[in-house]
């Protein structure tokens, strides 16, 4: 008789338990982690476009943005001190090849149920990379050959990114994208696609209508529609890595 009263003691404190630790399977502890994004043409909707990254171009505007909700912001950039969710600043030429400390401090009332040992603060430091933003890509991070994986296609194939002045002389704030292999079967496009890029990315607007990036693990997307003759529209998408 004993021995059952004793089990069944047991068996009435378990509900307790999972009722003390429930909701704890999606919760996280409070966290300062944020994304750096490169933005062209800021604040112009139908031409704006942000890449995550850690390096951009000069001459541009870069988002800062934390990914904890309902917090108190404190950012340090340079000699700024700024407490919103998301900060945006311009980076002249005046940065160029520097290395700028990006922290952000989060303070927020923490879920001490689920993580006993929650202070409710956390403190992250990154760093951007400016680089300047030149109009002849002869070395840009994005140029050259890349060996990449289609769904359309059973091997993988290399493909060519291209880059020069729109006027083929670097006087044009825009540029033009070549792309050859496109398809993977030999075809190239040429002098067609007009190109907004920021340092990671490219938005290509021609024949080839588009995005090429490399991403901050190093995956490398293609994913992009050709509207070349003969119709209909053709849609592509790759994965792969820069050779």
């Amino acid at each position: 008789m004993i021995m059952t009263c004793l089990l069944v003691a047991c068996q009435k404190e378990q509900p307790e338990m999972a009722e003390l630790n429930a909701g704890c399977d999606c919760a996280e502890e409070v966290s300062a982690e944020f994304t750096i994004s490169e933005i062209f043409a800021y604040g112009i909707p139908d031409a704006e476009f942000r890449t995550i990254t850690d390096s951009c171009f000069t001459t541009q505007n870069i988002a800062f943005y934390a990914l904890e909700e309902d917090a108190q912001y404190t950012w340090y950039i340079g000699s700024e001190k700024l407490t919103e969710r998301e900060v945006v600043r311009y980076f002249d030429e005046s940065w160029q090849n520097a290395k700028i400390p990006i922290t952000l401090v989060v303070k927020k009332q923490a879920n001490t149920i689920c993580f006993p040992n929650d202070d409710g603060y956390d403190s992250i430091t990154k760093y951007l990379y400016p680089k300047t933003k030149q109009y002849s890509f002869d070395t840009t991070y994005l140029e050259g050959w890349y060996r990449m994986k289609g769904s359309h296609l059973t091997d993988s194939v290399d493909i060519k990114l291209d880059y020069r002045g729109k006027n083929n002389n670097g006087t044009s704030g825009n540029m033009q994208l070549d792309v050859y292999n496109f398809d993977g079967l030999g075809s190239n496009i040429i002098n067609q696609n007009d190109c907004r890029r920021n340092f990671r990315e490219c938005f290509s607007q021609g024949e080839l209508w588009g995005r090429f990036k490399i991403g901050m693990d190093g995956l490398v997307v293609f994913d992009f529609s050709s509207v070349t003759p003969p119709l209909p529209i053709q849609y592509f998408y790759y994965e792969g890595r820069k050779l």
